[in-house]
């Protein structure tokens, strides 16, 4: 056997410790946030002006959120979706806002007048 080959294994060995190593985006809050961001765009989020500045921001702490952990500042990307998941969340929440607005505006316009009479 060869240097290089004895070496080989041991050079494979430390690529893949060093890869389980690196910092990750903590998995569940990574979910949250990318669920809300999907929940939120789902709902048409985008259509609303409101809603769509949540939406934009959510989305842009996400990415700061990864920029983060590839520096290795993990307590700090954590924050980061936690502050996207929140923006998300109110963007949808904004949504759902506007359509009970609607929809109690048109119940209103569809309901039948109330007596009118004055005595």
């Amino acid at each position: 056997m060869t240097h290089a080959q004895m070496w080989k294994p041991l050079l494979l060995a430390g690529a893949i410790a060093g890869c389980a190593s690196a910092p990750h985006l903590p998995p569940a809050q990574t979910a949250a946030s990318e669920a809300s961001i999907r929940a939120a765009e789902a709902m048409g989020a985008a259509n609303d002006p409101q809603a769509a500045n949540y939406l934009r921001l959510a989305r842009s702490e996400h990415e700061e959120a990864q920029r983060l952990v590839a520096d290795g500042h993990t307590d700090l990307a954590a924050l980061a979706l936690e502050r996207s998941r929140a923006d998300a969340d109110l963007a949808t929440a904004i949504v759902h806002e506007d359509a009970a607005k609607r929809a109690a505006e048109e119940a209103v316009r569809k309901a039948p007048p109330q007596g009118g009479g004055t005595q």
